[in-house]
């Protein structure tokens, strides 16, 4: 089932073709018929669009997998060669070498740490370094609904938000 409900996607920002939409009376069959074709071929040129797009970005993730494959095997063939060529061509007190392509350089590294094992990290940090430790705090919406439906009390920095009727159009006729 093809279904798009309201409201209609637009265009970002609304250019000269396509001014602010003014409700159009449907007062026969026939203009109800036009009316819902349009709005179902445009919905059907999106899906078909989003569907390009979908086969797009996959063929773009396989070209990147590929070239990432082939920038490993560059770097993991010539950039040893290229350090160790770099060092023996170091100018006195210089610590980069130009080549017509581009640099090659030598640049110190501050200290990182790397956590390995996040929960023996956290109990180390809980006991040692209690600053360390970052708690996050979140709110479940659902239970929050479900109080507000049970008592009628709406959680503060909350809003309810009523349910309205959905309007819906079709391609499938019932």
């Amino acid at each position: 089932m093809n279904t798009l409900t309201a409201p209609v996607r637009t265009p970002e920002g609304p250019p000269a073709l396509w001014p602010t939409p003014q409700p159009v009376a449907i007062s026969t069959r026939e203009d109800a018929e036009t009316a819902a074709a349009s709005i179902l071929a445009n919905a059907s040129a999106i899906a078909r669009l989003d569907a390009q797009e979908s086969e797009i970005r996959a063929r773009v993730a396989i070209i990147r997998a590929e070239l990432e494959r082939v920038a490993a095997w560059l770097e993991g063939t010539y950039a040893p060669g290229l350090q160790s060529w770099a060092r023996d061509h170091l100018d006195p007190g210089h610590k980069s070498v130009a080549l017509v392509t581009g640099t090659l350089g030598f640049r110190a590294q501050a200290p990182r740490i790397e956590i390995q094992d996040e929960e023996r990290a956290v109990a180390w940090a809980a006991e040692h370094l209690p600053a360390a430790v970052k708690i996050k705090t979140t709110v479940d919406s659902r239970a929050l609904l479900r109080h507000a439906k049970e008592n009628g009390e709406v959680p503060e920095g909350c809003q309810i938000i009523e349910p309205g009727e959905k309007f819906s159009i079709s391609s499938e006729a019932k």
